[in-house]
């Protein structure tokens, strides 16, 4: 069984993290996707790229636990479709918010989940924002699922990130595209939640710099 890591970054930055669990792994292979965007574009070509059984994905201003790897390797299996985990969301944006730790299996986010590669074929990552919750709401109800818990990835926020809305119509159209293809209660549910932390940012940072 082979684990394919694919880390999206426009700079070619990997978190030494990263770097450090998977040095001298034959059975670990690192798809860095430099300088391509939008971020559905990378995703799709480390897709394109990726050889493992399995793939994870990780941002490249994020870092993972010293354990991440080994306890994802452990939990994957012909048995296993998907592999979630906890995550430690950490604010760098300046509002002095306190660290908090995500449940993994309910994230509309990547890294917080391994996933059987065949699960993508014929799929197609789309837009700058929200891509990973569209496309997890693509994926078959019926995944055999196996949580592990434990905070094993660290998301650090930003305040010149994505997900700080500060391409305001960026993000709207990215949430009037889930709203076009939006078919089934549960994502519904977290549209109304993307709809509710777009609300509730602050007009500075809805503005394009």
């Amino acid at each position: 069984m082979k684990l394919s890591i694919i880390v999206p970054t426009l700079d070619g930055q990997v978190p030494e993290s990263v770097k450090r669990a998977v040095e001298g792994r034959a059975e670990v292979e690192l798809v860095v996707v430099s300088g391509v965007s939008p971020v559905a574009e990378a995703r799709n070509e480390g897709l394109r790229r990726a050889k493992g059984e399995y793939v994870a994905w990780a941002d490249g201003d994020d870092e993972v636990s010293a354990d991440w790897l080994e306890e994802i390797l452990n939990h994957t299996c012909d048995d296993v479709d998907m592999v979630t985990f906890d995550v430690r969301q950490e604010w760098h944006d300046g509002s002095g918010r306190p660290s908090a730790v995500l449940d993994g299996r309910h994230c509309g986010q990547l890294w917080s989940k391994v996933f059987r590669r065949s699960l993508f074929e014929g799929l197609t990552f789309h837009g700058a924002v929200h891509e990973d919750f569209r496309m997890l709401c693509q994926l078959p109800k019926d995944l055999r699922r196996v949580h592990i818990d434990k905070v094993l990835y660290v998301y650090r926020r930003r305040k010149d990130g994505l997900s700080q809305h500060r391409d305001a119509w960026a993000t709207w159209k990215a949430l009037w595209g889930l709203v076009k293809v939006c078919d089934s209660r549960e994502m519904a549910r977290g549209i109304v939640e993307r709809f509710w932390d777009f609300a509730k940012t602050p007009v500075r940072r809805l503005i394009r710099r």
